[in-house]
């Protein structure tokens, strides 16, 4: 790659990363401030909470999955944000976020189907099966998986061309 080339995926890079933080955290500050924060002050002022919403549990316990996947697009801006400042394609930096990123996919894709369903059947807000039947979620594990072995692939091809380096 040219030195052109690079500045420019740099600055990508840079940029994406920036994005990534940006995005995953004004998405959990309106999800605390609609599932806490809202809740709370309605409480407080006297106001029961509107009709469907029934109280601080329920709410932070549908928005569980919401956490896990904005802590994955956090995740891959702090990755961007790495190879950014000059991490090698073959870093740490990258393996780790990869393995992070597809941790957070599958927990979140875990919590959609297995967790929540049965967190609001204890909570008494819902009846019915212990396993939700998302496809989008499924498909969502299944992808976090694949991101958390190409993360291993990363890490053994650093280990791999690092070896090399030491016949060369």
């Amino acid at each position: 790659m040219t030195k052109k080339g690079e500045a420019t995926l740099r600055r990508r890079l840079s940029r994406l990363g920036l994005a990534a933080k940006l995005v995953a955290g004004l998405a959990a500050g309106v999800l605390a401030a609609g599932n806490i924060v809202a809740p709370v002050v309605l409480v407080a002022i006297g106001n029961p909470p509107p009709q469907g919403m029934s109280g601080i549990p329920v709410a932070l316990i549908f928005s569980l999955s919401a956490f896990a996947y904005l802590y994955g697009v956090w995740t891959l801006g702090v990755t961007f944000s790495a190879l950014a400042r000059g991490a090698s394609l073959f870093s740490p930096a990258l393996s780790a976020g990869l393995r992070r990123v597809g941790l957070a996919l599958a927990a979140g894709g875990v919590i959609s189907i297995a967790v929540m369903p049965n967190l609001l059947r204890m909570a008494g807000h819902t009846q019915g099966s212990y396993l939700h039947f998302d496809p989008g979620a499924m498909a969502l594990i299944l992808t976090g998986g694949a991101v958390f072995l190409l993360g291993g692939i990363i890490d053994r091809a650093a280990r791999q061309e690092a070896a090399m380096s030491e016949f060369i």
